[in-house]
């Protein structure tokens, strides 16, 4: 099985960028929810504030990243990463999971509803609240994995991975502090 990380609400923070590859280590894929470079003008800028650098750091990554747009990229943020981003929504395909991944600002409860019933989703991920959590609608897991750079709710930094049928929250430390299997399976 592929092993995923799951990031959202990076704002341009590169250390917070190097730290959730450590936390990964071994991750196949990354999947962003979007809210890449920008620290948006809501948010107080961190100390690892610099999309330049982060460009960089993305831009020499050697493991796959699917990008989906925050409210926060802009074009210009969009064309130096040398990676597409999506712009809604993007729906991954992972042997048997089925994967949708968004930045949380458009769609509503509802849509995203329709979305698992009508696609079979398994697994829907977006970001925008920078509060990580996981919870359970209509048998798919909603996943939202916080933020590493600019963390609200607990305050801690935290991203996400899908390990064998498994979604966990982890802190920067690689602690796991939220875990739910994807469908009603065992962890096995």
């Amino acid at each position: 099985m592929v092993k995923i990380g799951l990031i959202s609400d990076t704002h341009g923070d590169y250390i917070a960028w190097n730290k959730a590859l450590l936390v990964w280590s071994d991750v196949d894929l990354i999947l962003h929810a979007g809210d890449v470079l920008y620290h948006g003008p809501r948010n107080q800028m961190t100390e690892g504030y610099n999309p330049q650098k982060l460009v960089e750091v993305i831009n020499s990554c050697k493991i796959p990243i699917i990008f989906t747009r925050g409210n926060c990229d802009s074009p210009i943020d969009m064309e130096v990463i040398r990676r597409p981003f999506n712009d809604g929504y993007s729906f991954i395909a992972i042997g048997d999971i089925f994967i949708m991944v968004h930045h949380g600002d458009r769609y509503t409860d509802a849509q995203i509803k329709e979305y698992i019933e009508n696609y079979g989703i398994d697994v829907v991920v977006s970001g925008h609240t920078h509060v990580f959590g996981i919870r359970r609608e209509q048998g798919a897991l909603l996943v939202n994995p916080g933020s590493p750079s600019i963390p609200k709710g607990s305050g801690i930094p935290t991203v996400g991975v899908i390990e064998n049928r498994l979604v966990k929250i982890l802190d920067m430390d690689g602690n796991t502090l939220a875990k739910e299997v994807i469908g009603y399976g065992s962890e096995d």
